[in-house]
């Protein structure tokens, strides 16, 4: 949904949001890999990027989304998937090992907080190849939420009465700065 109006985007945002992913990953894709997506929702990334590796275990809390996304993958004839409905603090306990890739795309604003994604992170690289990557997509930036904040406050006021849900409420939102993401690159998580 859009945070200004609270309508549904567009599919054609949507595809252009998932080939973006699969755009900046496609160097790395080769078909030993395997790939674990935290948060793989309705499998707008994983659809793109699946068939193109070995194994795409994909993640996510609500069992009813992942029940669909498993009926699309086998009606678009894609075999190599592995779906589990289990929560992001949880990937440990995941019976797969030795991820390639990692990605945690256009969730992680989700996340409770900061030492959660720090948990999460830590329990992701615990489950990839001693060199491995991680794509971490669609982060809410710090440096950039006070003008986000005043766009959508604008957006709001200059469009009252015209039936939009301009969500202004983004304290339940995570918020992660380029400082914050590189010192726990530095200190290796």
């Amino acid at each position: 949904k859009s945070s200004y109006t609270g309508e549904d985007l567009s599919n054609e945002e949507m595809e252009e949001y998932s080939r973006n992913v699969y755009e900046k990953l496609k160097p790395y894709l080769h078909k030993e890999m395997k790939v674990l997506e935290i948060g793989c929702s309705s499998g707008l990334t994983m659809f793109n990027i699946a068939p193109l590796v070995k194994e795409y275990h994909g993640t996510d809390l609500s069992s009813s989304i992942l029940a669909n996304t498993q009926k699309m993958a086998t009606e678009k004839g894609i075999s190599n998937i592995i779906l589990s409905c289990i929560p992001a603090h949880e990937i440990d306990r995941l019976n797969e090992k030795d991820f390639d890739l990692v990605i945690i795309n256009s969730v992680i604003q989700c996340f409770d907080g900061h030492n959660y994604f720090r948990n999460v992170m830590i329990k992701a690289i615990g489950n990839m190849k001693e060199h491995g990557l991680v794509f971490l997509g669609d982060i809410m930036d710090e440096e950039k939420r006070d003008a986000l904040m005043a766009d959508l406050e604008a957006f709001k006021r200059m469009n009252r009465g015209r039936g939009y849900k301009t969500n202004t409420d983004l304290s339940g939102k995570l918020f992660l700065s380029r400082g914050y993401l590189t010192g726990l690159v530095e200190d290796k998580i």
